[in-house]
Parts: structure tokens; C-alpha cells; sequence
């Protein structure tokens, strides 16, 4: 069996060049399916940026007022989701 399997060592490196090569194509695959498409809507980052331009524009005493973390999120960009 160990002979058997030293006389393919090209094989077995190709296979997994190819199954490196596949296992990436799927990632961009799902990536400009399933990420890209929701990216305003599933970028946690907005949120944050959002908290510090109220608390930039209103003082720290707004941090909490969801009115202006809303206006502030919606301010980034049309079709950023608040939540």
C-alpha cells in the first residue's frame, strides 16, 4: 500500500491543488451571491458609526436616543438598514 501511494505523490498534490482551487471558487461563489447583495443590510459597522456620529453631533447625552441613532444611520447612505 505505501508503494501504491508514494508512486502518486503528483496525483495526490494535484488533487489538492484542485480541491484548494474548488474549495475558493465556492467561497467567491457564496461571496457575490449571499454577501454582496446584503451588504447593507448585514454590515454591523453602520451601527457603531452611526453611535459615534450622534455622539459627535449631540453630545453624549444622545447616545441612547434612538431617534438620533436612527437619523445618523440613514444619514450614511439611502438603503441602509436601521434596526
Amino acid at each position: 500500500m505505501r508503494v501504491f501511494l508514494r508512486g502518486r505523490r503528483k496525483l495526490w498534490a494535484f488533487g489538492g491543488v484542485c480541491l484548494g482551487v474548488g474549495l475558493t471558487a465556492l467561497d467567491l461563489f457564496y461571496a457575490v451571491v449571499a454577501y454582496i447583495p446584503q451588504y447593507r443590510y448585514r454590515n454591523d459597522f453602520r451601527l457603531m458609526y452611526g453611535a459615534a456620529l450622534t455622539g459627535l453631533n449631540h453630545g453624549d447625552g444622545y447616545l441612547y436616543d434612538l431617534g438620533a441613532q436612527r437619523a445618523a444611520v440613514e444619514g450614511i447612505g439611502a438603503g441602509f438598514y436601521w434596526s
